[in-house]
């Protein structure tokens, strides 16, 4: 029997795979995918302590150069080995906690797509170079759903991206530089944005990461968003809700955003808790022009010896801060 990777999803397939080991009685179930890679077909594992793979056949010039190497590509949730059957060498990804099944099997998703994108390269290259790319993946990918004040940052930051598809369309989401550990949170042709969320109810302040998280890039205006949310049990908004709606918006390439979110910390295990997260209101708006007269840390002022810095600014009575815009130009009080 051999699966088309066309028909299902690998988390499908390897939910009916497991599912047909278990009927079964056996220890560990393989299925060919219909990929005909030059070197072999590939195929899913499934095995009874509840761990999944999927096997790429390689090339024995490969497969020399890999058994080299001085360390083998390997994480807490993912695991990479190689093994020799029926005259062919192959290389396996296996996952360790079935609960990232399905961030798991979007992986082996993009598995297939990218070994079907680069004939002439050896399967084992492609397999362990989309691996290292997907190792923030796996690290950020959990099964709990983040504290409410990371949810109240994700929100700001989601509305934003929602805001600026208005102006710019789908190309905001590239511009969305914050998951990837960017210095903002975006990055536009002509302007930088920071966002910064707050659930404090005596008072307005923000925490700054890094002596260059308010230090504008090169001549380009940086401004500074700041929402104030409170928790609701009825109407409100929530990150689930934001996340459909933006993946329904034509032009959005939801793969990028999927990846995105996931490096941010929402993985697919995650968002499918959508009645375990909070529901937010909007209590007040600001944005602030960020010049040399607002309160920050200055970089070039600071010891080369400090390594780490994070600090807060008060924003209390914000008309007052220098920078403090008289109107919203971005943000808008619509909840």
């Amino acid at each position: 029997m051999k699966i088309n990777p066309d028909q299902n999803t690998s988390l499908e397939q390897l939910k009916n795979l497991d599912a047909y080991r278990a009927s079964q009685r056996t220890p560990e179930e393989f299925f060919p995918i219909d990929l005909d890679l030059g070197t072999g077909f590939p195929y899913l594992v499934a095995s009874i302590d509840h761990t999944y793979g999927v096997a790429v056949p390689v090339g024995r010039d490969w497969m020399d150069h890999y058994d080299q190497l001085p360390q083998k590509t390997t994480l807490k949730l993912v695991s990479t080995s190689t093994f020799h059957r029926d005259g062919t060498d192959y290389l396996q990804v296996t996952l360790t906690d079935e609960n990232l099944l399905r961030t798991f099997g979007d992986f082996v998703d993009n598995l297939f797509e990218a070994l079907g994108d680069n004939e002439g390269t050896d399967p084992g290259e492609v397999t362990v170079q989309l691996l290292t790319e997907s190792q923030r993946l796996f690290r950020a990918a959990g099964t709990a759903v983040p504290s409410n004040e990371v949810q109240a940052g994700l929100l700001l930051e989601l509305e934003t991206l929602r805001r600026l598809y208005d102006g710019i369309g789908a190309d905001a989401l590239r511009r969305w530089t914050g998951p990837d550990n960017e210095r903002h949170d975006f990055e536009l042709a002509d302007l930088s944005l920071e966002c910064k969320a707050t659930l404090s109810r005596e008072n307005l302040a923000v925490t700054i990461h890094g002596a260059h998280q308010l230090s504008p890039m090169g001549d380009k205006p940086l401004v500074l968003l700041v929402r104030k949310y409170e928790k609701t049990i009825d109407g409100g908004l929530s990150v689930p809700d934001l996340i459909r709606e933006i993946s329904a918006l034509p032009g959005i390439d939801t793969e990028e955003f999927a990846r995105k979110l996931g490096e941010a910390g929402l993985s697919p295990e995650v968002l499918e808790k959508d009645a375990e997260f909070t529901r937010f209101n909007h209590v007040e708006s600001h944005e602030f022009d960020i010049t040399e007269a607002f309160p920050h840390v200055e970089a070039e002022h600071l010891s080369n010896r400090i390594n780490q810095v994070s600090y807060t600014v008060d924003l209390r009575d914000p008309s007052s801060i220098p920078g403090h815009r008289d109107s919203l130009k971005i943000l808008k009080e619509d909840n």
